[in-house]
């Protein structure tokens, strides 16, 4: 058997087990019963790997496959767009910080300015010309 046919009957199963909920704690152990009650066959080779490999490295194989089915036929332009949007989006992110915190400090110099109108005085040589 090949080893892509083994990783597909291994992630067939696994996307299954997770899909049900039921068998996720035994699905290493028992994996040749647990496809059987799942309606799915499964090789000597993929029960034997299953066995023999970690489950963090079983479900980053089936979440990379996943992925990449789902991606890889988007257009080259589409994923540079969408790499464009985060940059505008973190952009408008940063100045509406910026412009919340300049809000924020000219209302606490307006507050100040009334509590203490001695605060903002008219040093100028014609103060006195002015309306």
């Amino acid at each position: 058997m090949t080893p892509g046919t083994v990783h597909d009957e291994i992630d067939t199963l696994l996307d299954r087990v997770l899909l049900d909920g039921r068998y996720l704690d035994d699905v290493r152990g028992r994996p040749r019963e647990i496809a059987q009650r799942l309606g799915l066959g499964l090789s000597d080779d993929a029960e034997r790997r299953l066995a023999e490999t970690d489950t963090g490295e079983l479900l980053d194989h089936l979440y990379a496959r996943t992925f990449n089915a789902r991606t890889a036929n988007l257009h080259p332009y589409i994923m540079g767009e969408m790499e464009e949007r985060k940059t505008i989006s973190i952009a408008v992110g940063i100045i509406a910080v910026v412009g919340g915190a300049v809000i924020v400090v000219g209302i606490a110099v307006v507050i100040k300015s009334e509590r203490d109108p001695e605060s903002i005085v008219d040093r100028s040589p014609a103060r006195g010309q002015k309306l």
